[in-house]
């Protein structure tokens, strides 16, 4: 019998998600390049940024509700007017909540922020601008999950990448660019992208109708699911909006810069972990349905082994390079270099946590496709209580990196408090054992390459940013392939 080519079926769905995804960041980070120089670490940034983030703190929990609850919906095939009603009282609930807040925007905006006046006029002043471009994400959220269950998880992708390059040549068109003209231009390039997405996903068959069976047995059981999600949810979001605060409190640029470290996070958890999850989720939860429950776990620990890897190779990677890809990204314009170096700095301190993540990730979602959402419930608010503690005494130390070491260990912290739940509630089989020792492995990989990049870095002379990413890019690649490859990783042998 012949073996698939490695391109082949799902592996090759998921290199093609993987190649539009990076190129989607790719243009992302260009229209941040474009950002960081026009408008540097200013406060009129710092306000946009704070202003966002409390419009996301309600958009989170859509989202949150579209991955614990409606994708296990999805499927399991539950009956449409079930997923309808459960999506109804979801919107309204949540674009009913924006509207209260930009209603009272002004005030909210002075009970959260110690800033003068013109902070807190500018964070109201581009609040509708916010609201748009988060809503838009939280509608797709919706098609995205039937795209996914369907096997079509690159439409949505292609359509981000078309409105994303949209959004950039119109913000690199204009010679006179101001912050409200460019999130009218990101606003434009969100609403395209909602009458694509949506349009595409209803000939593909999608459909939604608001429904108001709010009494039926069927969403009651997706509403015990959801409710431990919206306390987890928020009380996360709760945290990263006091992150946001302290970080505000610091002084001009100091939330920008949190903000662009966090970008650079953003691109791994997109282009990565964003990805393999989406790509593992709905098979880990095919396991678990058809097969006994060792085979669910083998599944997870096999896609955890893999993608901490992955993740492995690429903190290697930015440890090698990060300083001359952010330099050359944002040092340009408005943004200085001490800003740069900041931002490198803060985003090797959050890259080192998400290894950890994206295990934890795999593993609420075994726990999702239990329909056990209480026990992630009862983790996130526990993590999220000491990630906010961690913060607030790192930060009198650290400044501005005590905020991201606080997430850092908070993580490691839940990876752990979930994989003791785990252990109470369903067992942990022969295969994690296996896993943990793949886990070290890895991280010795990792250091092994790191360390061997810097003496090369050393060794040879100065090159410019493009050489330097260029050669020890692939250096890194190459040493780190090698060393698993001599170490025998497991990972390798993993199919997809």
């Amino acid at each position: 019998m012949k073996r698939k080519s490695l391109l082949n079926g799902e592996s090759g769905h998921l290199v093609l998600m993987l190649v539009l995804s990076v190129a989607t960041q790719c243009v992302a980070l260009l229209k941040s390049t474009v950002t960081a120089s026009a408008f540097g670490a200013s406060m009129e940034m710092d306000a946009y940024n704070f202003s966002n983030n409390i419009i996301l703190f309600l958009f989170s929990f859509l989202s949150s509700g579209i991955t614990a609850v409606i994708i296990p919906a999805y499927v399991q095939k539950r009956p449409g007017e079930v997923t309808d009603s459960f999506l109804t009282f979801l919107y309204l609930l949540v674009f009913g909540g924006t509207g209260l807040i930009y209603l009272f925007r002004e005030p909210i905006i002075g009970l959260l922020s110690n800033r003068d006046a013109a902070f807190r006029q500018a964070a109201a002043d581009v609040m509708l601008y916010t609201i748009i471009i988060q809503g838009v994400t939280g509608i797709l959220a919706v098609t995205t999950a039937y795209y996914q269950c369907s096997n079509r998880y690159n439409i949505p992708k292609v359509i981000l990448l078309g409105c994303n390059c949209l959004a950039v040549v119109l913000i690199l068109l204009d010679k006179n660019l101001t912050i409200p003209r460019y999130l009218w231009f990101l606003s434009l390039a969100a609403l395209i992208n909602l009458v694509l997405d949506v349009g595409i996903a209803i000939k593909c068959g999608f459909r939604y109708r608001p429904t108001f069976r709010f009494r039926s047995p069927g969403f009651r059981q997706l509403l015990a699911i959801f409710l431990p999600c919206v306390f987890s949810t928020g009380v996360y979001r709760i945290h990263a909006l006091v992150d946001s605060l302290i970080a505000a409190s610091l002084g001009d640029g100091q939330l920008t810069i949190l903000s662009y470290a966090n970008m650079v996070v953003s691109l791994v958890n997109t282009i990565i972990i964003g990805n393999l999850t989406v790509y593992a989720f709905p098979k880990i939860v095919a396991r678990m349905e058809g097969q006994d429950e060792r085979a669910g776990q083998k599944a997870l620990w096999d896609y955890s082994m893999l993608f901490q890897l992955a993740v492995c190779l690429l903190i290697a990677g930015f440890f090698a390079v990060g300083q001359e890809g952010i330099d050359l990204l944002f040092l340009h314009g408005k943004f200085s270099r001490d800003a740069s170096k900041m931002v490198y700095i803060g985003s090797c301190i959050y890259l080192l946590g998400q290894e950890n993540n994206i295990i934890r990730d795999l593993v609420y979602r075994y726990f999702f496709g239990k329909g056990n959402t209480k026990a992630t419930f009862r983790n996130s608010v526990a993590v999220s209580c000491a990630n906010l503690v961690l913060s607030l005494v790192l930060v009198q130390f650290l400044g501005l990196y005590g905020i991201i070491l606080g997430t850092v260990l908070a993580g490691l912290l839940s990876l752990v408090m979930i994989l003791g739940k785990m252990k109470k509630n369903y067992g942990l089989f022969p295969e994690f054992r296996g896993f943990l020792g793949q886990y070290l492995l890895g991280n010795l990989i990792m250091a092994v390459s790191i360390l061997a990049v810097l003496a090369l870095k050393k060794a040879l002379p100065v090159l410019p940013g493009p050489g330097a990413i260029g050669l020890y890019g692939v250096a890194t690649l190459a040493i780190f392939l090698l060393t698993a490859y001599l170490f025998r990783a497991k990972a390798l042998q993993v199919r997809l």
